[in-house]
């Protein structure tokens, strides 16, 4: 549940001026502008419900399933600015879900309590006396309503009992803010799908030992990952001077903007999509990086002074990739013993190498071995470390 409230004196009918066009549009862009701040919350746009209908209350309620096939619901309750209430998810839930009159309503459709109930009932029902008095509520507008995907949310929006009840056209608006909600909670699924999945892809990069720089439209470094900025800390064969990546080398320099400049030519464009590979020379004499320019597919759709237009791919060949220990173990049916050592093989090193490392004699390494290739399948040591480098182990 989501509860936004701020404590209002007693209010007369006379007291509540009639809310505008203006007042309702910006109602309805708090809601488009909650999932997009920089910590996603649906605080703000209930704030805005909260002054829009002059309540001491405004909350939010999505309904979790508590099993598959189940119609009991728990209901998790979010709200802002709260003071002296008590845990309500877990209050409500125990104490109050069983004999709340208003679960199980018709979609889209804006409610009273006297729709339901006659306002001398109200007094005497139990969910009003025991839940809602003690936080100074007697009116309640809600409504409920379904997304496309399923999910559920119920707004509630409360006002004390000195204040007048909700009029025809407070439930008129808040009708109209459904559309809105309905259409902001799906946009912000679908975005945090997007989120979760770049972030994983990520990851993903991150692990395998990647450095990711992406440029605008404009061929300006628009962000870049840790591995990335080491290399660019120290000068390893690449550079950023006055926001734009340059190679070290005179000769690479050239080509690589080259490359750059026609992958912004293809994303500025109707042409393919194009991968552009190129080696770059670093001033210690390690082997050059290997590095990947393509461009970013653009949306036609998409507005914004920057947007992703390339990618630039690049890793150390000396650099090895990290393996999963458990992984290791789990995925081929190794002994930590065994796995231990697959690390070690599978970084470069030699079984002398892992025998030192390891503190045991040659004999106890080479036995360890055979075991590791009667449990994969392989009878030569290069066979075993490209399997382990091969596997999903490299992005556990």
């Amino acid at each position: 549940m989501t509860v936004s409230k701020k404590p209002v004196a007693a209010q007369h009918s006379d007291d509540l001026s009639p809310p505008t066009l203006a007042d309702f549009s910006e109602m309805v862009a708090r809601f488009y502008d909650g999932p997009l701040a920089q910590e996603p919350s649906w605080k703000g746009s209930l704030e805005a419900v909260r002054n829009f209908f002059h309540a001491n209350y405004a909350v939010s309620i999505s309904r979790i399933p508590t099993s598959p096939g189940r119609s009991r619901t728990m209901s998790h309750i979010t709200y802002s600015g709260v003071q002296n209430v008590p845990d309500v998810n877990e209050f409500y839930n125990e104490n109050f879900y069983a004999i709340d009159l208003f679960v199980n309503l018709p979609q889209d459709k804006a409610f009273t309590a006297q729709d339901f109930v006659s306002e001398e009932e109200w007094e005497k029902n139990a969910f009003y006396q025991q839940f809602l008095a003690p936080m100074d509520v007697f009116h309640v507008l809600g409504v409920d309503m379904c997304t496309a995907d399923g999910g559920g949310c119920q707004i509630r929006i409360c006002r004390p009992k000195s204040a007048p009840n909700f009029s025809q056209q407070d439930k008129e608006y808040l009708e109209l803010l459904v559309v809105h909600m309905k259409r902001c909670v799906e946009l912000h699924a679908k975005q945090y799908e997007t989120q979760s999945t770049n972030q994983l892809f990520a990851s993903v990069i991150d692990r395998l030992m990647f450095g990711s720089i992406i440029l605008d439209q404009y061929g300006f470094v628009l962000r870049q990952n840790k591995i990335a900025e080491d290399t660019i800390a120290r000068k390893d064969g690449l550079s950023i001077t006055s926001g734009k990546v340059h190679a070290l080398m005179e000769r690479d320099n050239k080509e690589l903007q080259t490359l750059i400049t026609n992958a912004l030519a293809v994303h500025s464009g109707d042409q393919p999509n194009i991968v552009q590979a190129l080696s770059i020379s670093r001033p210690q004499g390690d082997c050059p990086l290997g590095i990947l320019v393509r461009n970013v597919t653009a949306e036609s759709w998409v507005e914004g002074d920057r947007k992703a237009a390339v990618a630039i791919l690049f890793r150390d060949p000396l650099c090895a990739v990290e393996t999963s220990h458990e992984a290791v173990r789990r995925l081929f049916g190794f002994t930590p013993a065994e796995a231990g050592l697959a690390m070690i093989l599978a970084d470069g090193k030699t079984l002398d190498d892992a025998a030192a490392e390891l503190g045991v004699s040659m004999n106890t390494v080479r036995t360890h071995l055979k075991s590791m290739f009667l449990k994969t399948g392989t009878t030569r040591q290069t066979d075993l470390v490209r399997m382990i480098l091969g596997s999903v182990a490299t992005i556990y």
